[in-house]
């Protein structure tokens, strides 16, 4: 049976060009704020509480890596770019490969949606800024932790769901 549903050879070359820049980016961000990782920083966006924010600032702070956590945020605000747009085609791709209607549906929902997660790490980001900035309030550190938490339930699921039909597509494919 043909693929009713066929890629665009422009969009997957998006798709590579996209992937690719997203994880020398990624390498490069690690590299760049060493000795932070990526794992402190988010430890920072899902804080929730000033307690807990100022208790990570203040480690940060008698380690010297609160200008390297600014610089990891700032670089933030290129990955949330490349992230959003390589999973976003990626939804799209991917549920296309499936030749499921009901997927590709999802796929066109799930890759504005993923945008909507870049959106939300751009206000995550403002926050944590707002946080290293001077006093650790309350309300910044609460829209950094619900920003986020909205932000990796959209990439998580936006993934599964690329894997997903990445495995839908192959054994479809296989079983033909």
């Amino acid at each position: 049976m043909k693929n009713t549903y066929p890629v665009s050879p422009r969009l997957m070359k998006l798709l590579v060009l996209g992937t690719v820049c997203t994880v020398v980016w990624m390498i490069l961000m690690g590299a760049v704020i060493r000795p932070l990782d990526s794992k402190q920083i988010v430890s920072f966006e899902l804080a929730k509480t000033t307690d807990v924010a100022t208790r990570i600032i203040k480690e940060w702070k008698e380690k010297d890596l609160v200008s390297q956590a600014r610089k990891s945020i700032y670089l933030d605000f290129v990955f949330l770019v490349l992230y959003s747009v390589s999973i976003g085609i990626g939804c799209v791709v991917f549920s296309l490969f499936t030749g499921n209607a009901f997927l590709i549906q999802w796929g066109s929902v799930l890759s504005k949606m993923v945008l909507f997660a870049g959106l939300f790490d751009v206000i995550e980001n403002l926050a944590m800024l707002k946080t290293l900035s001077g006093e650790v309030l309350k309300l910044p550190v609460a829209i950094a932790f619900w920003f986020a938490t909205m932000k990796f339930i959209i990439v998580i699921f936006s993934l599964l769901f690329v894997a997903g039909c990445l495995i839908f597509g192959g054994v479809k494919r296989v079983s033909k």
